[in-house]
């Protein structure tokens, strides 16, 4: 309360149909990193804001005013630099030194995020919420129900992070489970199996190519359209996968 304002944007979305007594629904977006406010037109179309008035509130560093943005090594003359994966160490440490100069860090945590939520729960004159999170914002949400719970009517988490998981240390062992499942499924689905009967050995030794050295391929440039070619390492190999599992849309690709 004693140090540097931030400019906290808040979009109100007031029910077509209100029934005040169930409480406005305030939305966390995951990431971490989503900017609440830009999920307008998400919110929309769920349809919530049919009987309930919703809040979208930005999370400090996400949003307009305050947005903590990463200088990214790759460009389009180095596309190649784009694939080493949002867990690069030494990336990481380049871009907390770069802000740190600048903010206070210690002040962009979930536990004041939530604070800021109740400031604004308190300050629209609402007594309880809902909750409504998916991905790392369930996160928040676990920790608001915690610290406030006699302002949290109802809760709806999807996806949900525990206060207990660190992220990302868990990603590869949830990563490596769902490829393994991923290869039952094939194993299991005659129409699959018939179409890659040695996925698991055919993957193993891609996989045994890659750690040994970067393969030189190719990918189209995103700004020209020029063939350009790269090197696929490791790590940007096993973090495309991990990223494709995510949806059952794209990982279904990942046989083919």
């Amino acid at each position: 309360r004693k140090g540097r304002m931030l400019p906290l944007k808040v979009v109100f979305m007031p029910a077509k149909r209100p029934h005040p007594d169930d409480g406005p629904i305030f939305y966390m977006a995951g990431g971490p990193g989503e900017t609440a406010t830009e999920l307008g037109e998400l919110v929309i179309a769920s349809g919530d804001t049919e009987e309930h008035d919703v809040v979208l509130v930005d999370e400090r560093g996400t949003g307009d005013g305050h947005r903590f943005d990463c200088r990214s090594p790759g460009s389009d003359d180095n596309l190649e630099a784009y694939l080493n994966g949002p867990f690069d160490p030494a990336a990481a440490r380049a871009c907390r030194d770069e802000l740190g100069r600048q903010y206070d860090l210690t002040q962009y945590s979930t536990p004041n995020f939530v604070d800021d939520i109740d400031e604004v729960r308190g300050a629209m004159g609402y007594e309880k919420i809902n909750l409504s999170a998916g991905s790392f914002g369930t996160y928040a949400a676990l920790m608001y129900m915690r610290r406030y719970p006699r302002h949290v009517r109802s809760a709806y988490l999807s996806s949900l992070v525990l206060l207990s998981n660190r992220v990302p240390l868990y990603h590869a062992e949830a990563a490596q489970l769902a490829l393994d499942e991923l290869f039952k499924e094939c194993d299991e689905d005659a129409d699959c199996h018939a179409a890659y009967p040695r996925l698991r050995e055919n993957f193993a030794a891609l996989l045994k190519k890659v750690r040994e050295a970067p393969i030189l391929t190719s990918v189209r440039h995103p700004v020209t359209g020029a063939r350009t070619d790269i090197h696929l390492t490791e790590r940007a190999f096993g973090d495309a996968l991990r990223v494709m599992m995510y949806r059952s849309n794209s990982a279904h690709e990942i046989p083919f």
